[in-house]
């Protein structure tokens, strides 16, 4: 193929498709869903001429298909199963969104030759995997793959790929200069861009011609080459206070709510977390945030929902913040803080926070044990959750999030961590511990080579305080504590509360089948308290008795 022919194929037909895949789990969360990176990416796209873009968010149409167990977790069967009880866990496997086979036909229909796909999370880059594979085999389609669990394992993942390119560091910029690039039929030489060897070639029917770039050089073929060096368009640039628009909802609560970010990076290192790993902290203008909230009040939205972990990072700043969001209460949205926000930045303005119209915030405890925070370099933040808690009195909903099973932490002080804030009126969030690649503290604890473990449902590894029984048993004492603080006295909680303690007591757990009649099931070795004082939302108090 003549390189003439390539560059008039490239300009003349280059239909984009940004894809968010479906999700395989057992559970999914759809308020939180919102493919806000690919938004972003899609608005940014605007700035190159007479190429057709398209979203495709896989998760929007809510379908929710149960699949069988993969093989590999079938020993989570034993903790996941139908169980009717208030301290249940999960119970099947599903896919959360589209199958293969209705992306494929769209992407089909659509005629699209160039596909990006974000894989955020490096336990689910298995099945994005398969859907790269499923897409190479039945479209002429380029595929592109960028997100989290790239930025992770590039090289590692790119040589098993089946990908044509991979995209990490400054994701954002690079995608506009890959696209760019290839639209003038050139390979960028740019940190940031993974280029498989014969991808572009296998794509156009396997013809000679094609660069790699996978140790940042671009290696020439020596005859007909089609690529060749150039230098990089300093104007094409990822506007970070361009907001992106909405074509489709999600809802939380019955209401419709999008998700929105002011900021990016963090101010803290926390060693468990890669955020302040590749991101300078950095805030968008007051007038983008304006805009933004107008355009999303103007299109029905009626809860946004802040995604950033440093709101309220500085006081000058956040008191602006907070009047502008009082503007926007007033015309009828609220708020929400549900990815885990710093509680010492929230202090200071928790009553004025409530005021201007939030309904939850979502805060990270993480642990009180001294040990631990040390090792993971996380500053301890109960006493300022106490004040957040006090200020609030059950006003909105604030949950308070714990990671079980970190390296030097015991299951006696992750209890305690519990019984510390079932005393307050909060509701608990325990987050199982799930490992990073690339993670110092990850790496030191041995990472599965099935990167599907890497999810906190799969409950893989922990510390070495910890097991899978007493972790799972901790879960099921969150979820009873949760069902206390929320539910008024009846029949149900009574017997609900009597077979926790029965199962406490014989260190054997109890569940109700679907006849609605109590079993008993695994076994566990763990020392629950005698007696948990309960603050439910009511602002009454609950004594759990377990012995």
């Amino acid at each position: 193929m003549k390189s003439d022919i390539f560059l008039s194929f490239l300009l003349a037909y280059m239909n984009i498709l940004l894809l968010s895949p479906p999700v395989f789990d057992f559970y999914f969360t759809p308020a939180r869903r919102e493919p806000l990176g690919l938004l972003y990416l899609k608005e940014s796209l605007k700035q190159i001429k007479d190429i057709n873009v398209f979203l495709y968010d896989s998760t929007i149409s809510r379908k929710v298909k149960k699949r069988a167990i993969p093989e590999h977790f079938e020993y989570l069967k034993k903790y996941y199963f139908k169980d009717l009880s208030m301290f249940s866990l999960f119970s099947t496997y599903k896919r959360f969104g589209d199958s293969f086979t209705k992306i494929i036909n769209y992407i089909n229909e659509k005629d699209i030759n160039f596909i990006a796909i974000s894989s955020l999370f490096s336990g689910y880059h298995n099945n994005v995997e398969k859907l790269i594979i499923e897409i190479k085999k039945r479209t002429k389609a380029l595929v592109i793959v960028g997100g989290w669990a790239i930025e992770a394992e590039k090289e590692k993942l790119f040589k098993i790929s089946n990908a044509d390119f991979f995209i990490y560091g400054d994701s954002e910029n690079n995608f506009l200069l890959l696209i760019n690039s290839l639209k003038k039929g050139i390979i960028p030489k740019k940190k940031g861009i993974l280029c498989r060897d014969d991808g572009i070639a296998s794509s156009l029917h396997k013809e000679k011609g094609i660069a790699s770039s996978l140790n940042q050089e671009n290696i020439m073929n020596q005859g007909n080459a089609l690529i060749v060096p150039h230098k990089e368009d300093k104007k094409l640039i990822f506007d970070f206070n361009v907001f992106p628009k909405r074509e489709n909802f999600y809802y939380f609560k019955n209401k419709k709510i999008a998700k929105m970010v002011i900021s990016r990076g963090c101010k803290f290192s926390c060693s468990f977390c890669a955020i302040h790993r590749y991101n300078n902290f950095k805030v968008r203008n007051f007038e983008s945030i304006i805009a933004e909230l107008e355009y999303l009040l103007s299109i029905g939205i009626e809860i946004v929902d802040f995604e950033d972990d440093n709101l309220f990072f500085n006081r000058k700043w956040s008191i602006k913040f907070l009047n502008i969001l009082d503007e926007f209460h007033k015309k009828g949205l609220n708020f929400t803080a549900m990815n885990g926000i710093t509680a010492i930045n929230l202090v200071p303005f928790t009553q004025k926070a409530i005021d201007v119209g939030f309904i939850e915030f979502n805060l990270s405890l993480v642990t009180t044990n001294k040990n631990t925070a040390r090792n993971i370099n996380r500053p301890i933040f109960i006493e300022q959750i106490k004040k957040i808690a006090d200020i609030n009195q059950n006003k909105i909903d604030i949950v308070v999030f714990l990671i079980a099973g970190l390296e030097e932490n015991t299951t006696q002080t992750l209890i305690d961590d519990i019984v510390e804030l079932a005393k307050l009126p909060v509701k608990i969030g325990l987050s199982p511990l799930y490992m990073i690649p690339d993670i110092d503290i990850f790496e030191n604890l041995g990472l599965p080579t099935n990167r599907d473990y890497l999810r906190g449902s799969a409950l893989y590894k922990f510390g070495k305080s910890f097991n899978r029984e007493q972790i799972v048993s901790i879960w099921k004492l969150v979820r009873m504590i949760n069902a206390i603080k929320e539910l008024d006295y009846s029949n149900e909680l009574s017997e609900n509360i009597k077979n926790f303690k029965k199962s406490v007591e014989e260190q054997k757990w109890y569940y109700k089948d679907i006849d609605e009649i109590w079993k008993d099931s695994f076994k566990f070795d763990l020392k629950f308290p005698k007696e948990i004082k309960i603050k439910k939302i009511d602002n009454s108090y609950y004594t759990l008795h377990l012995s």
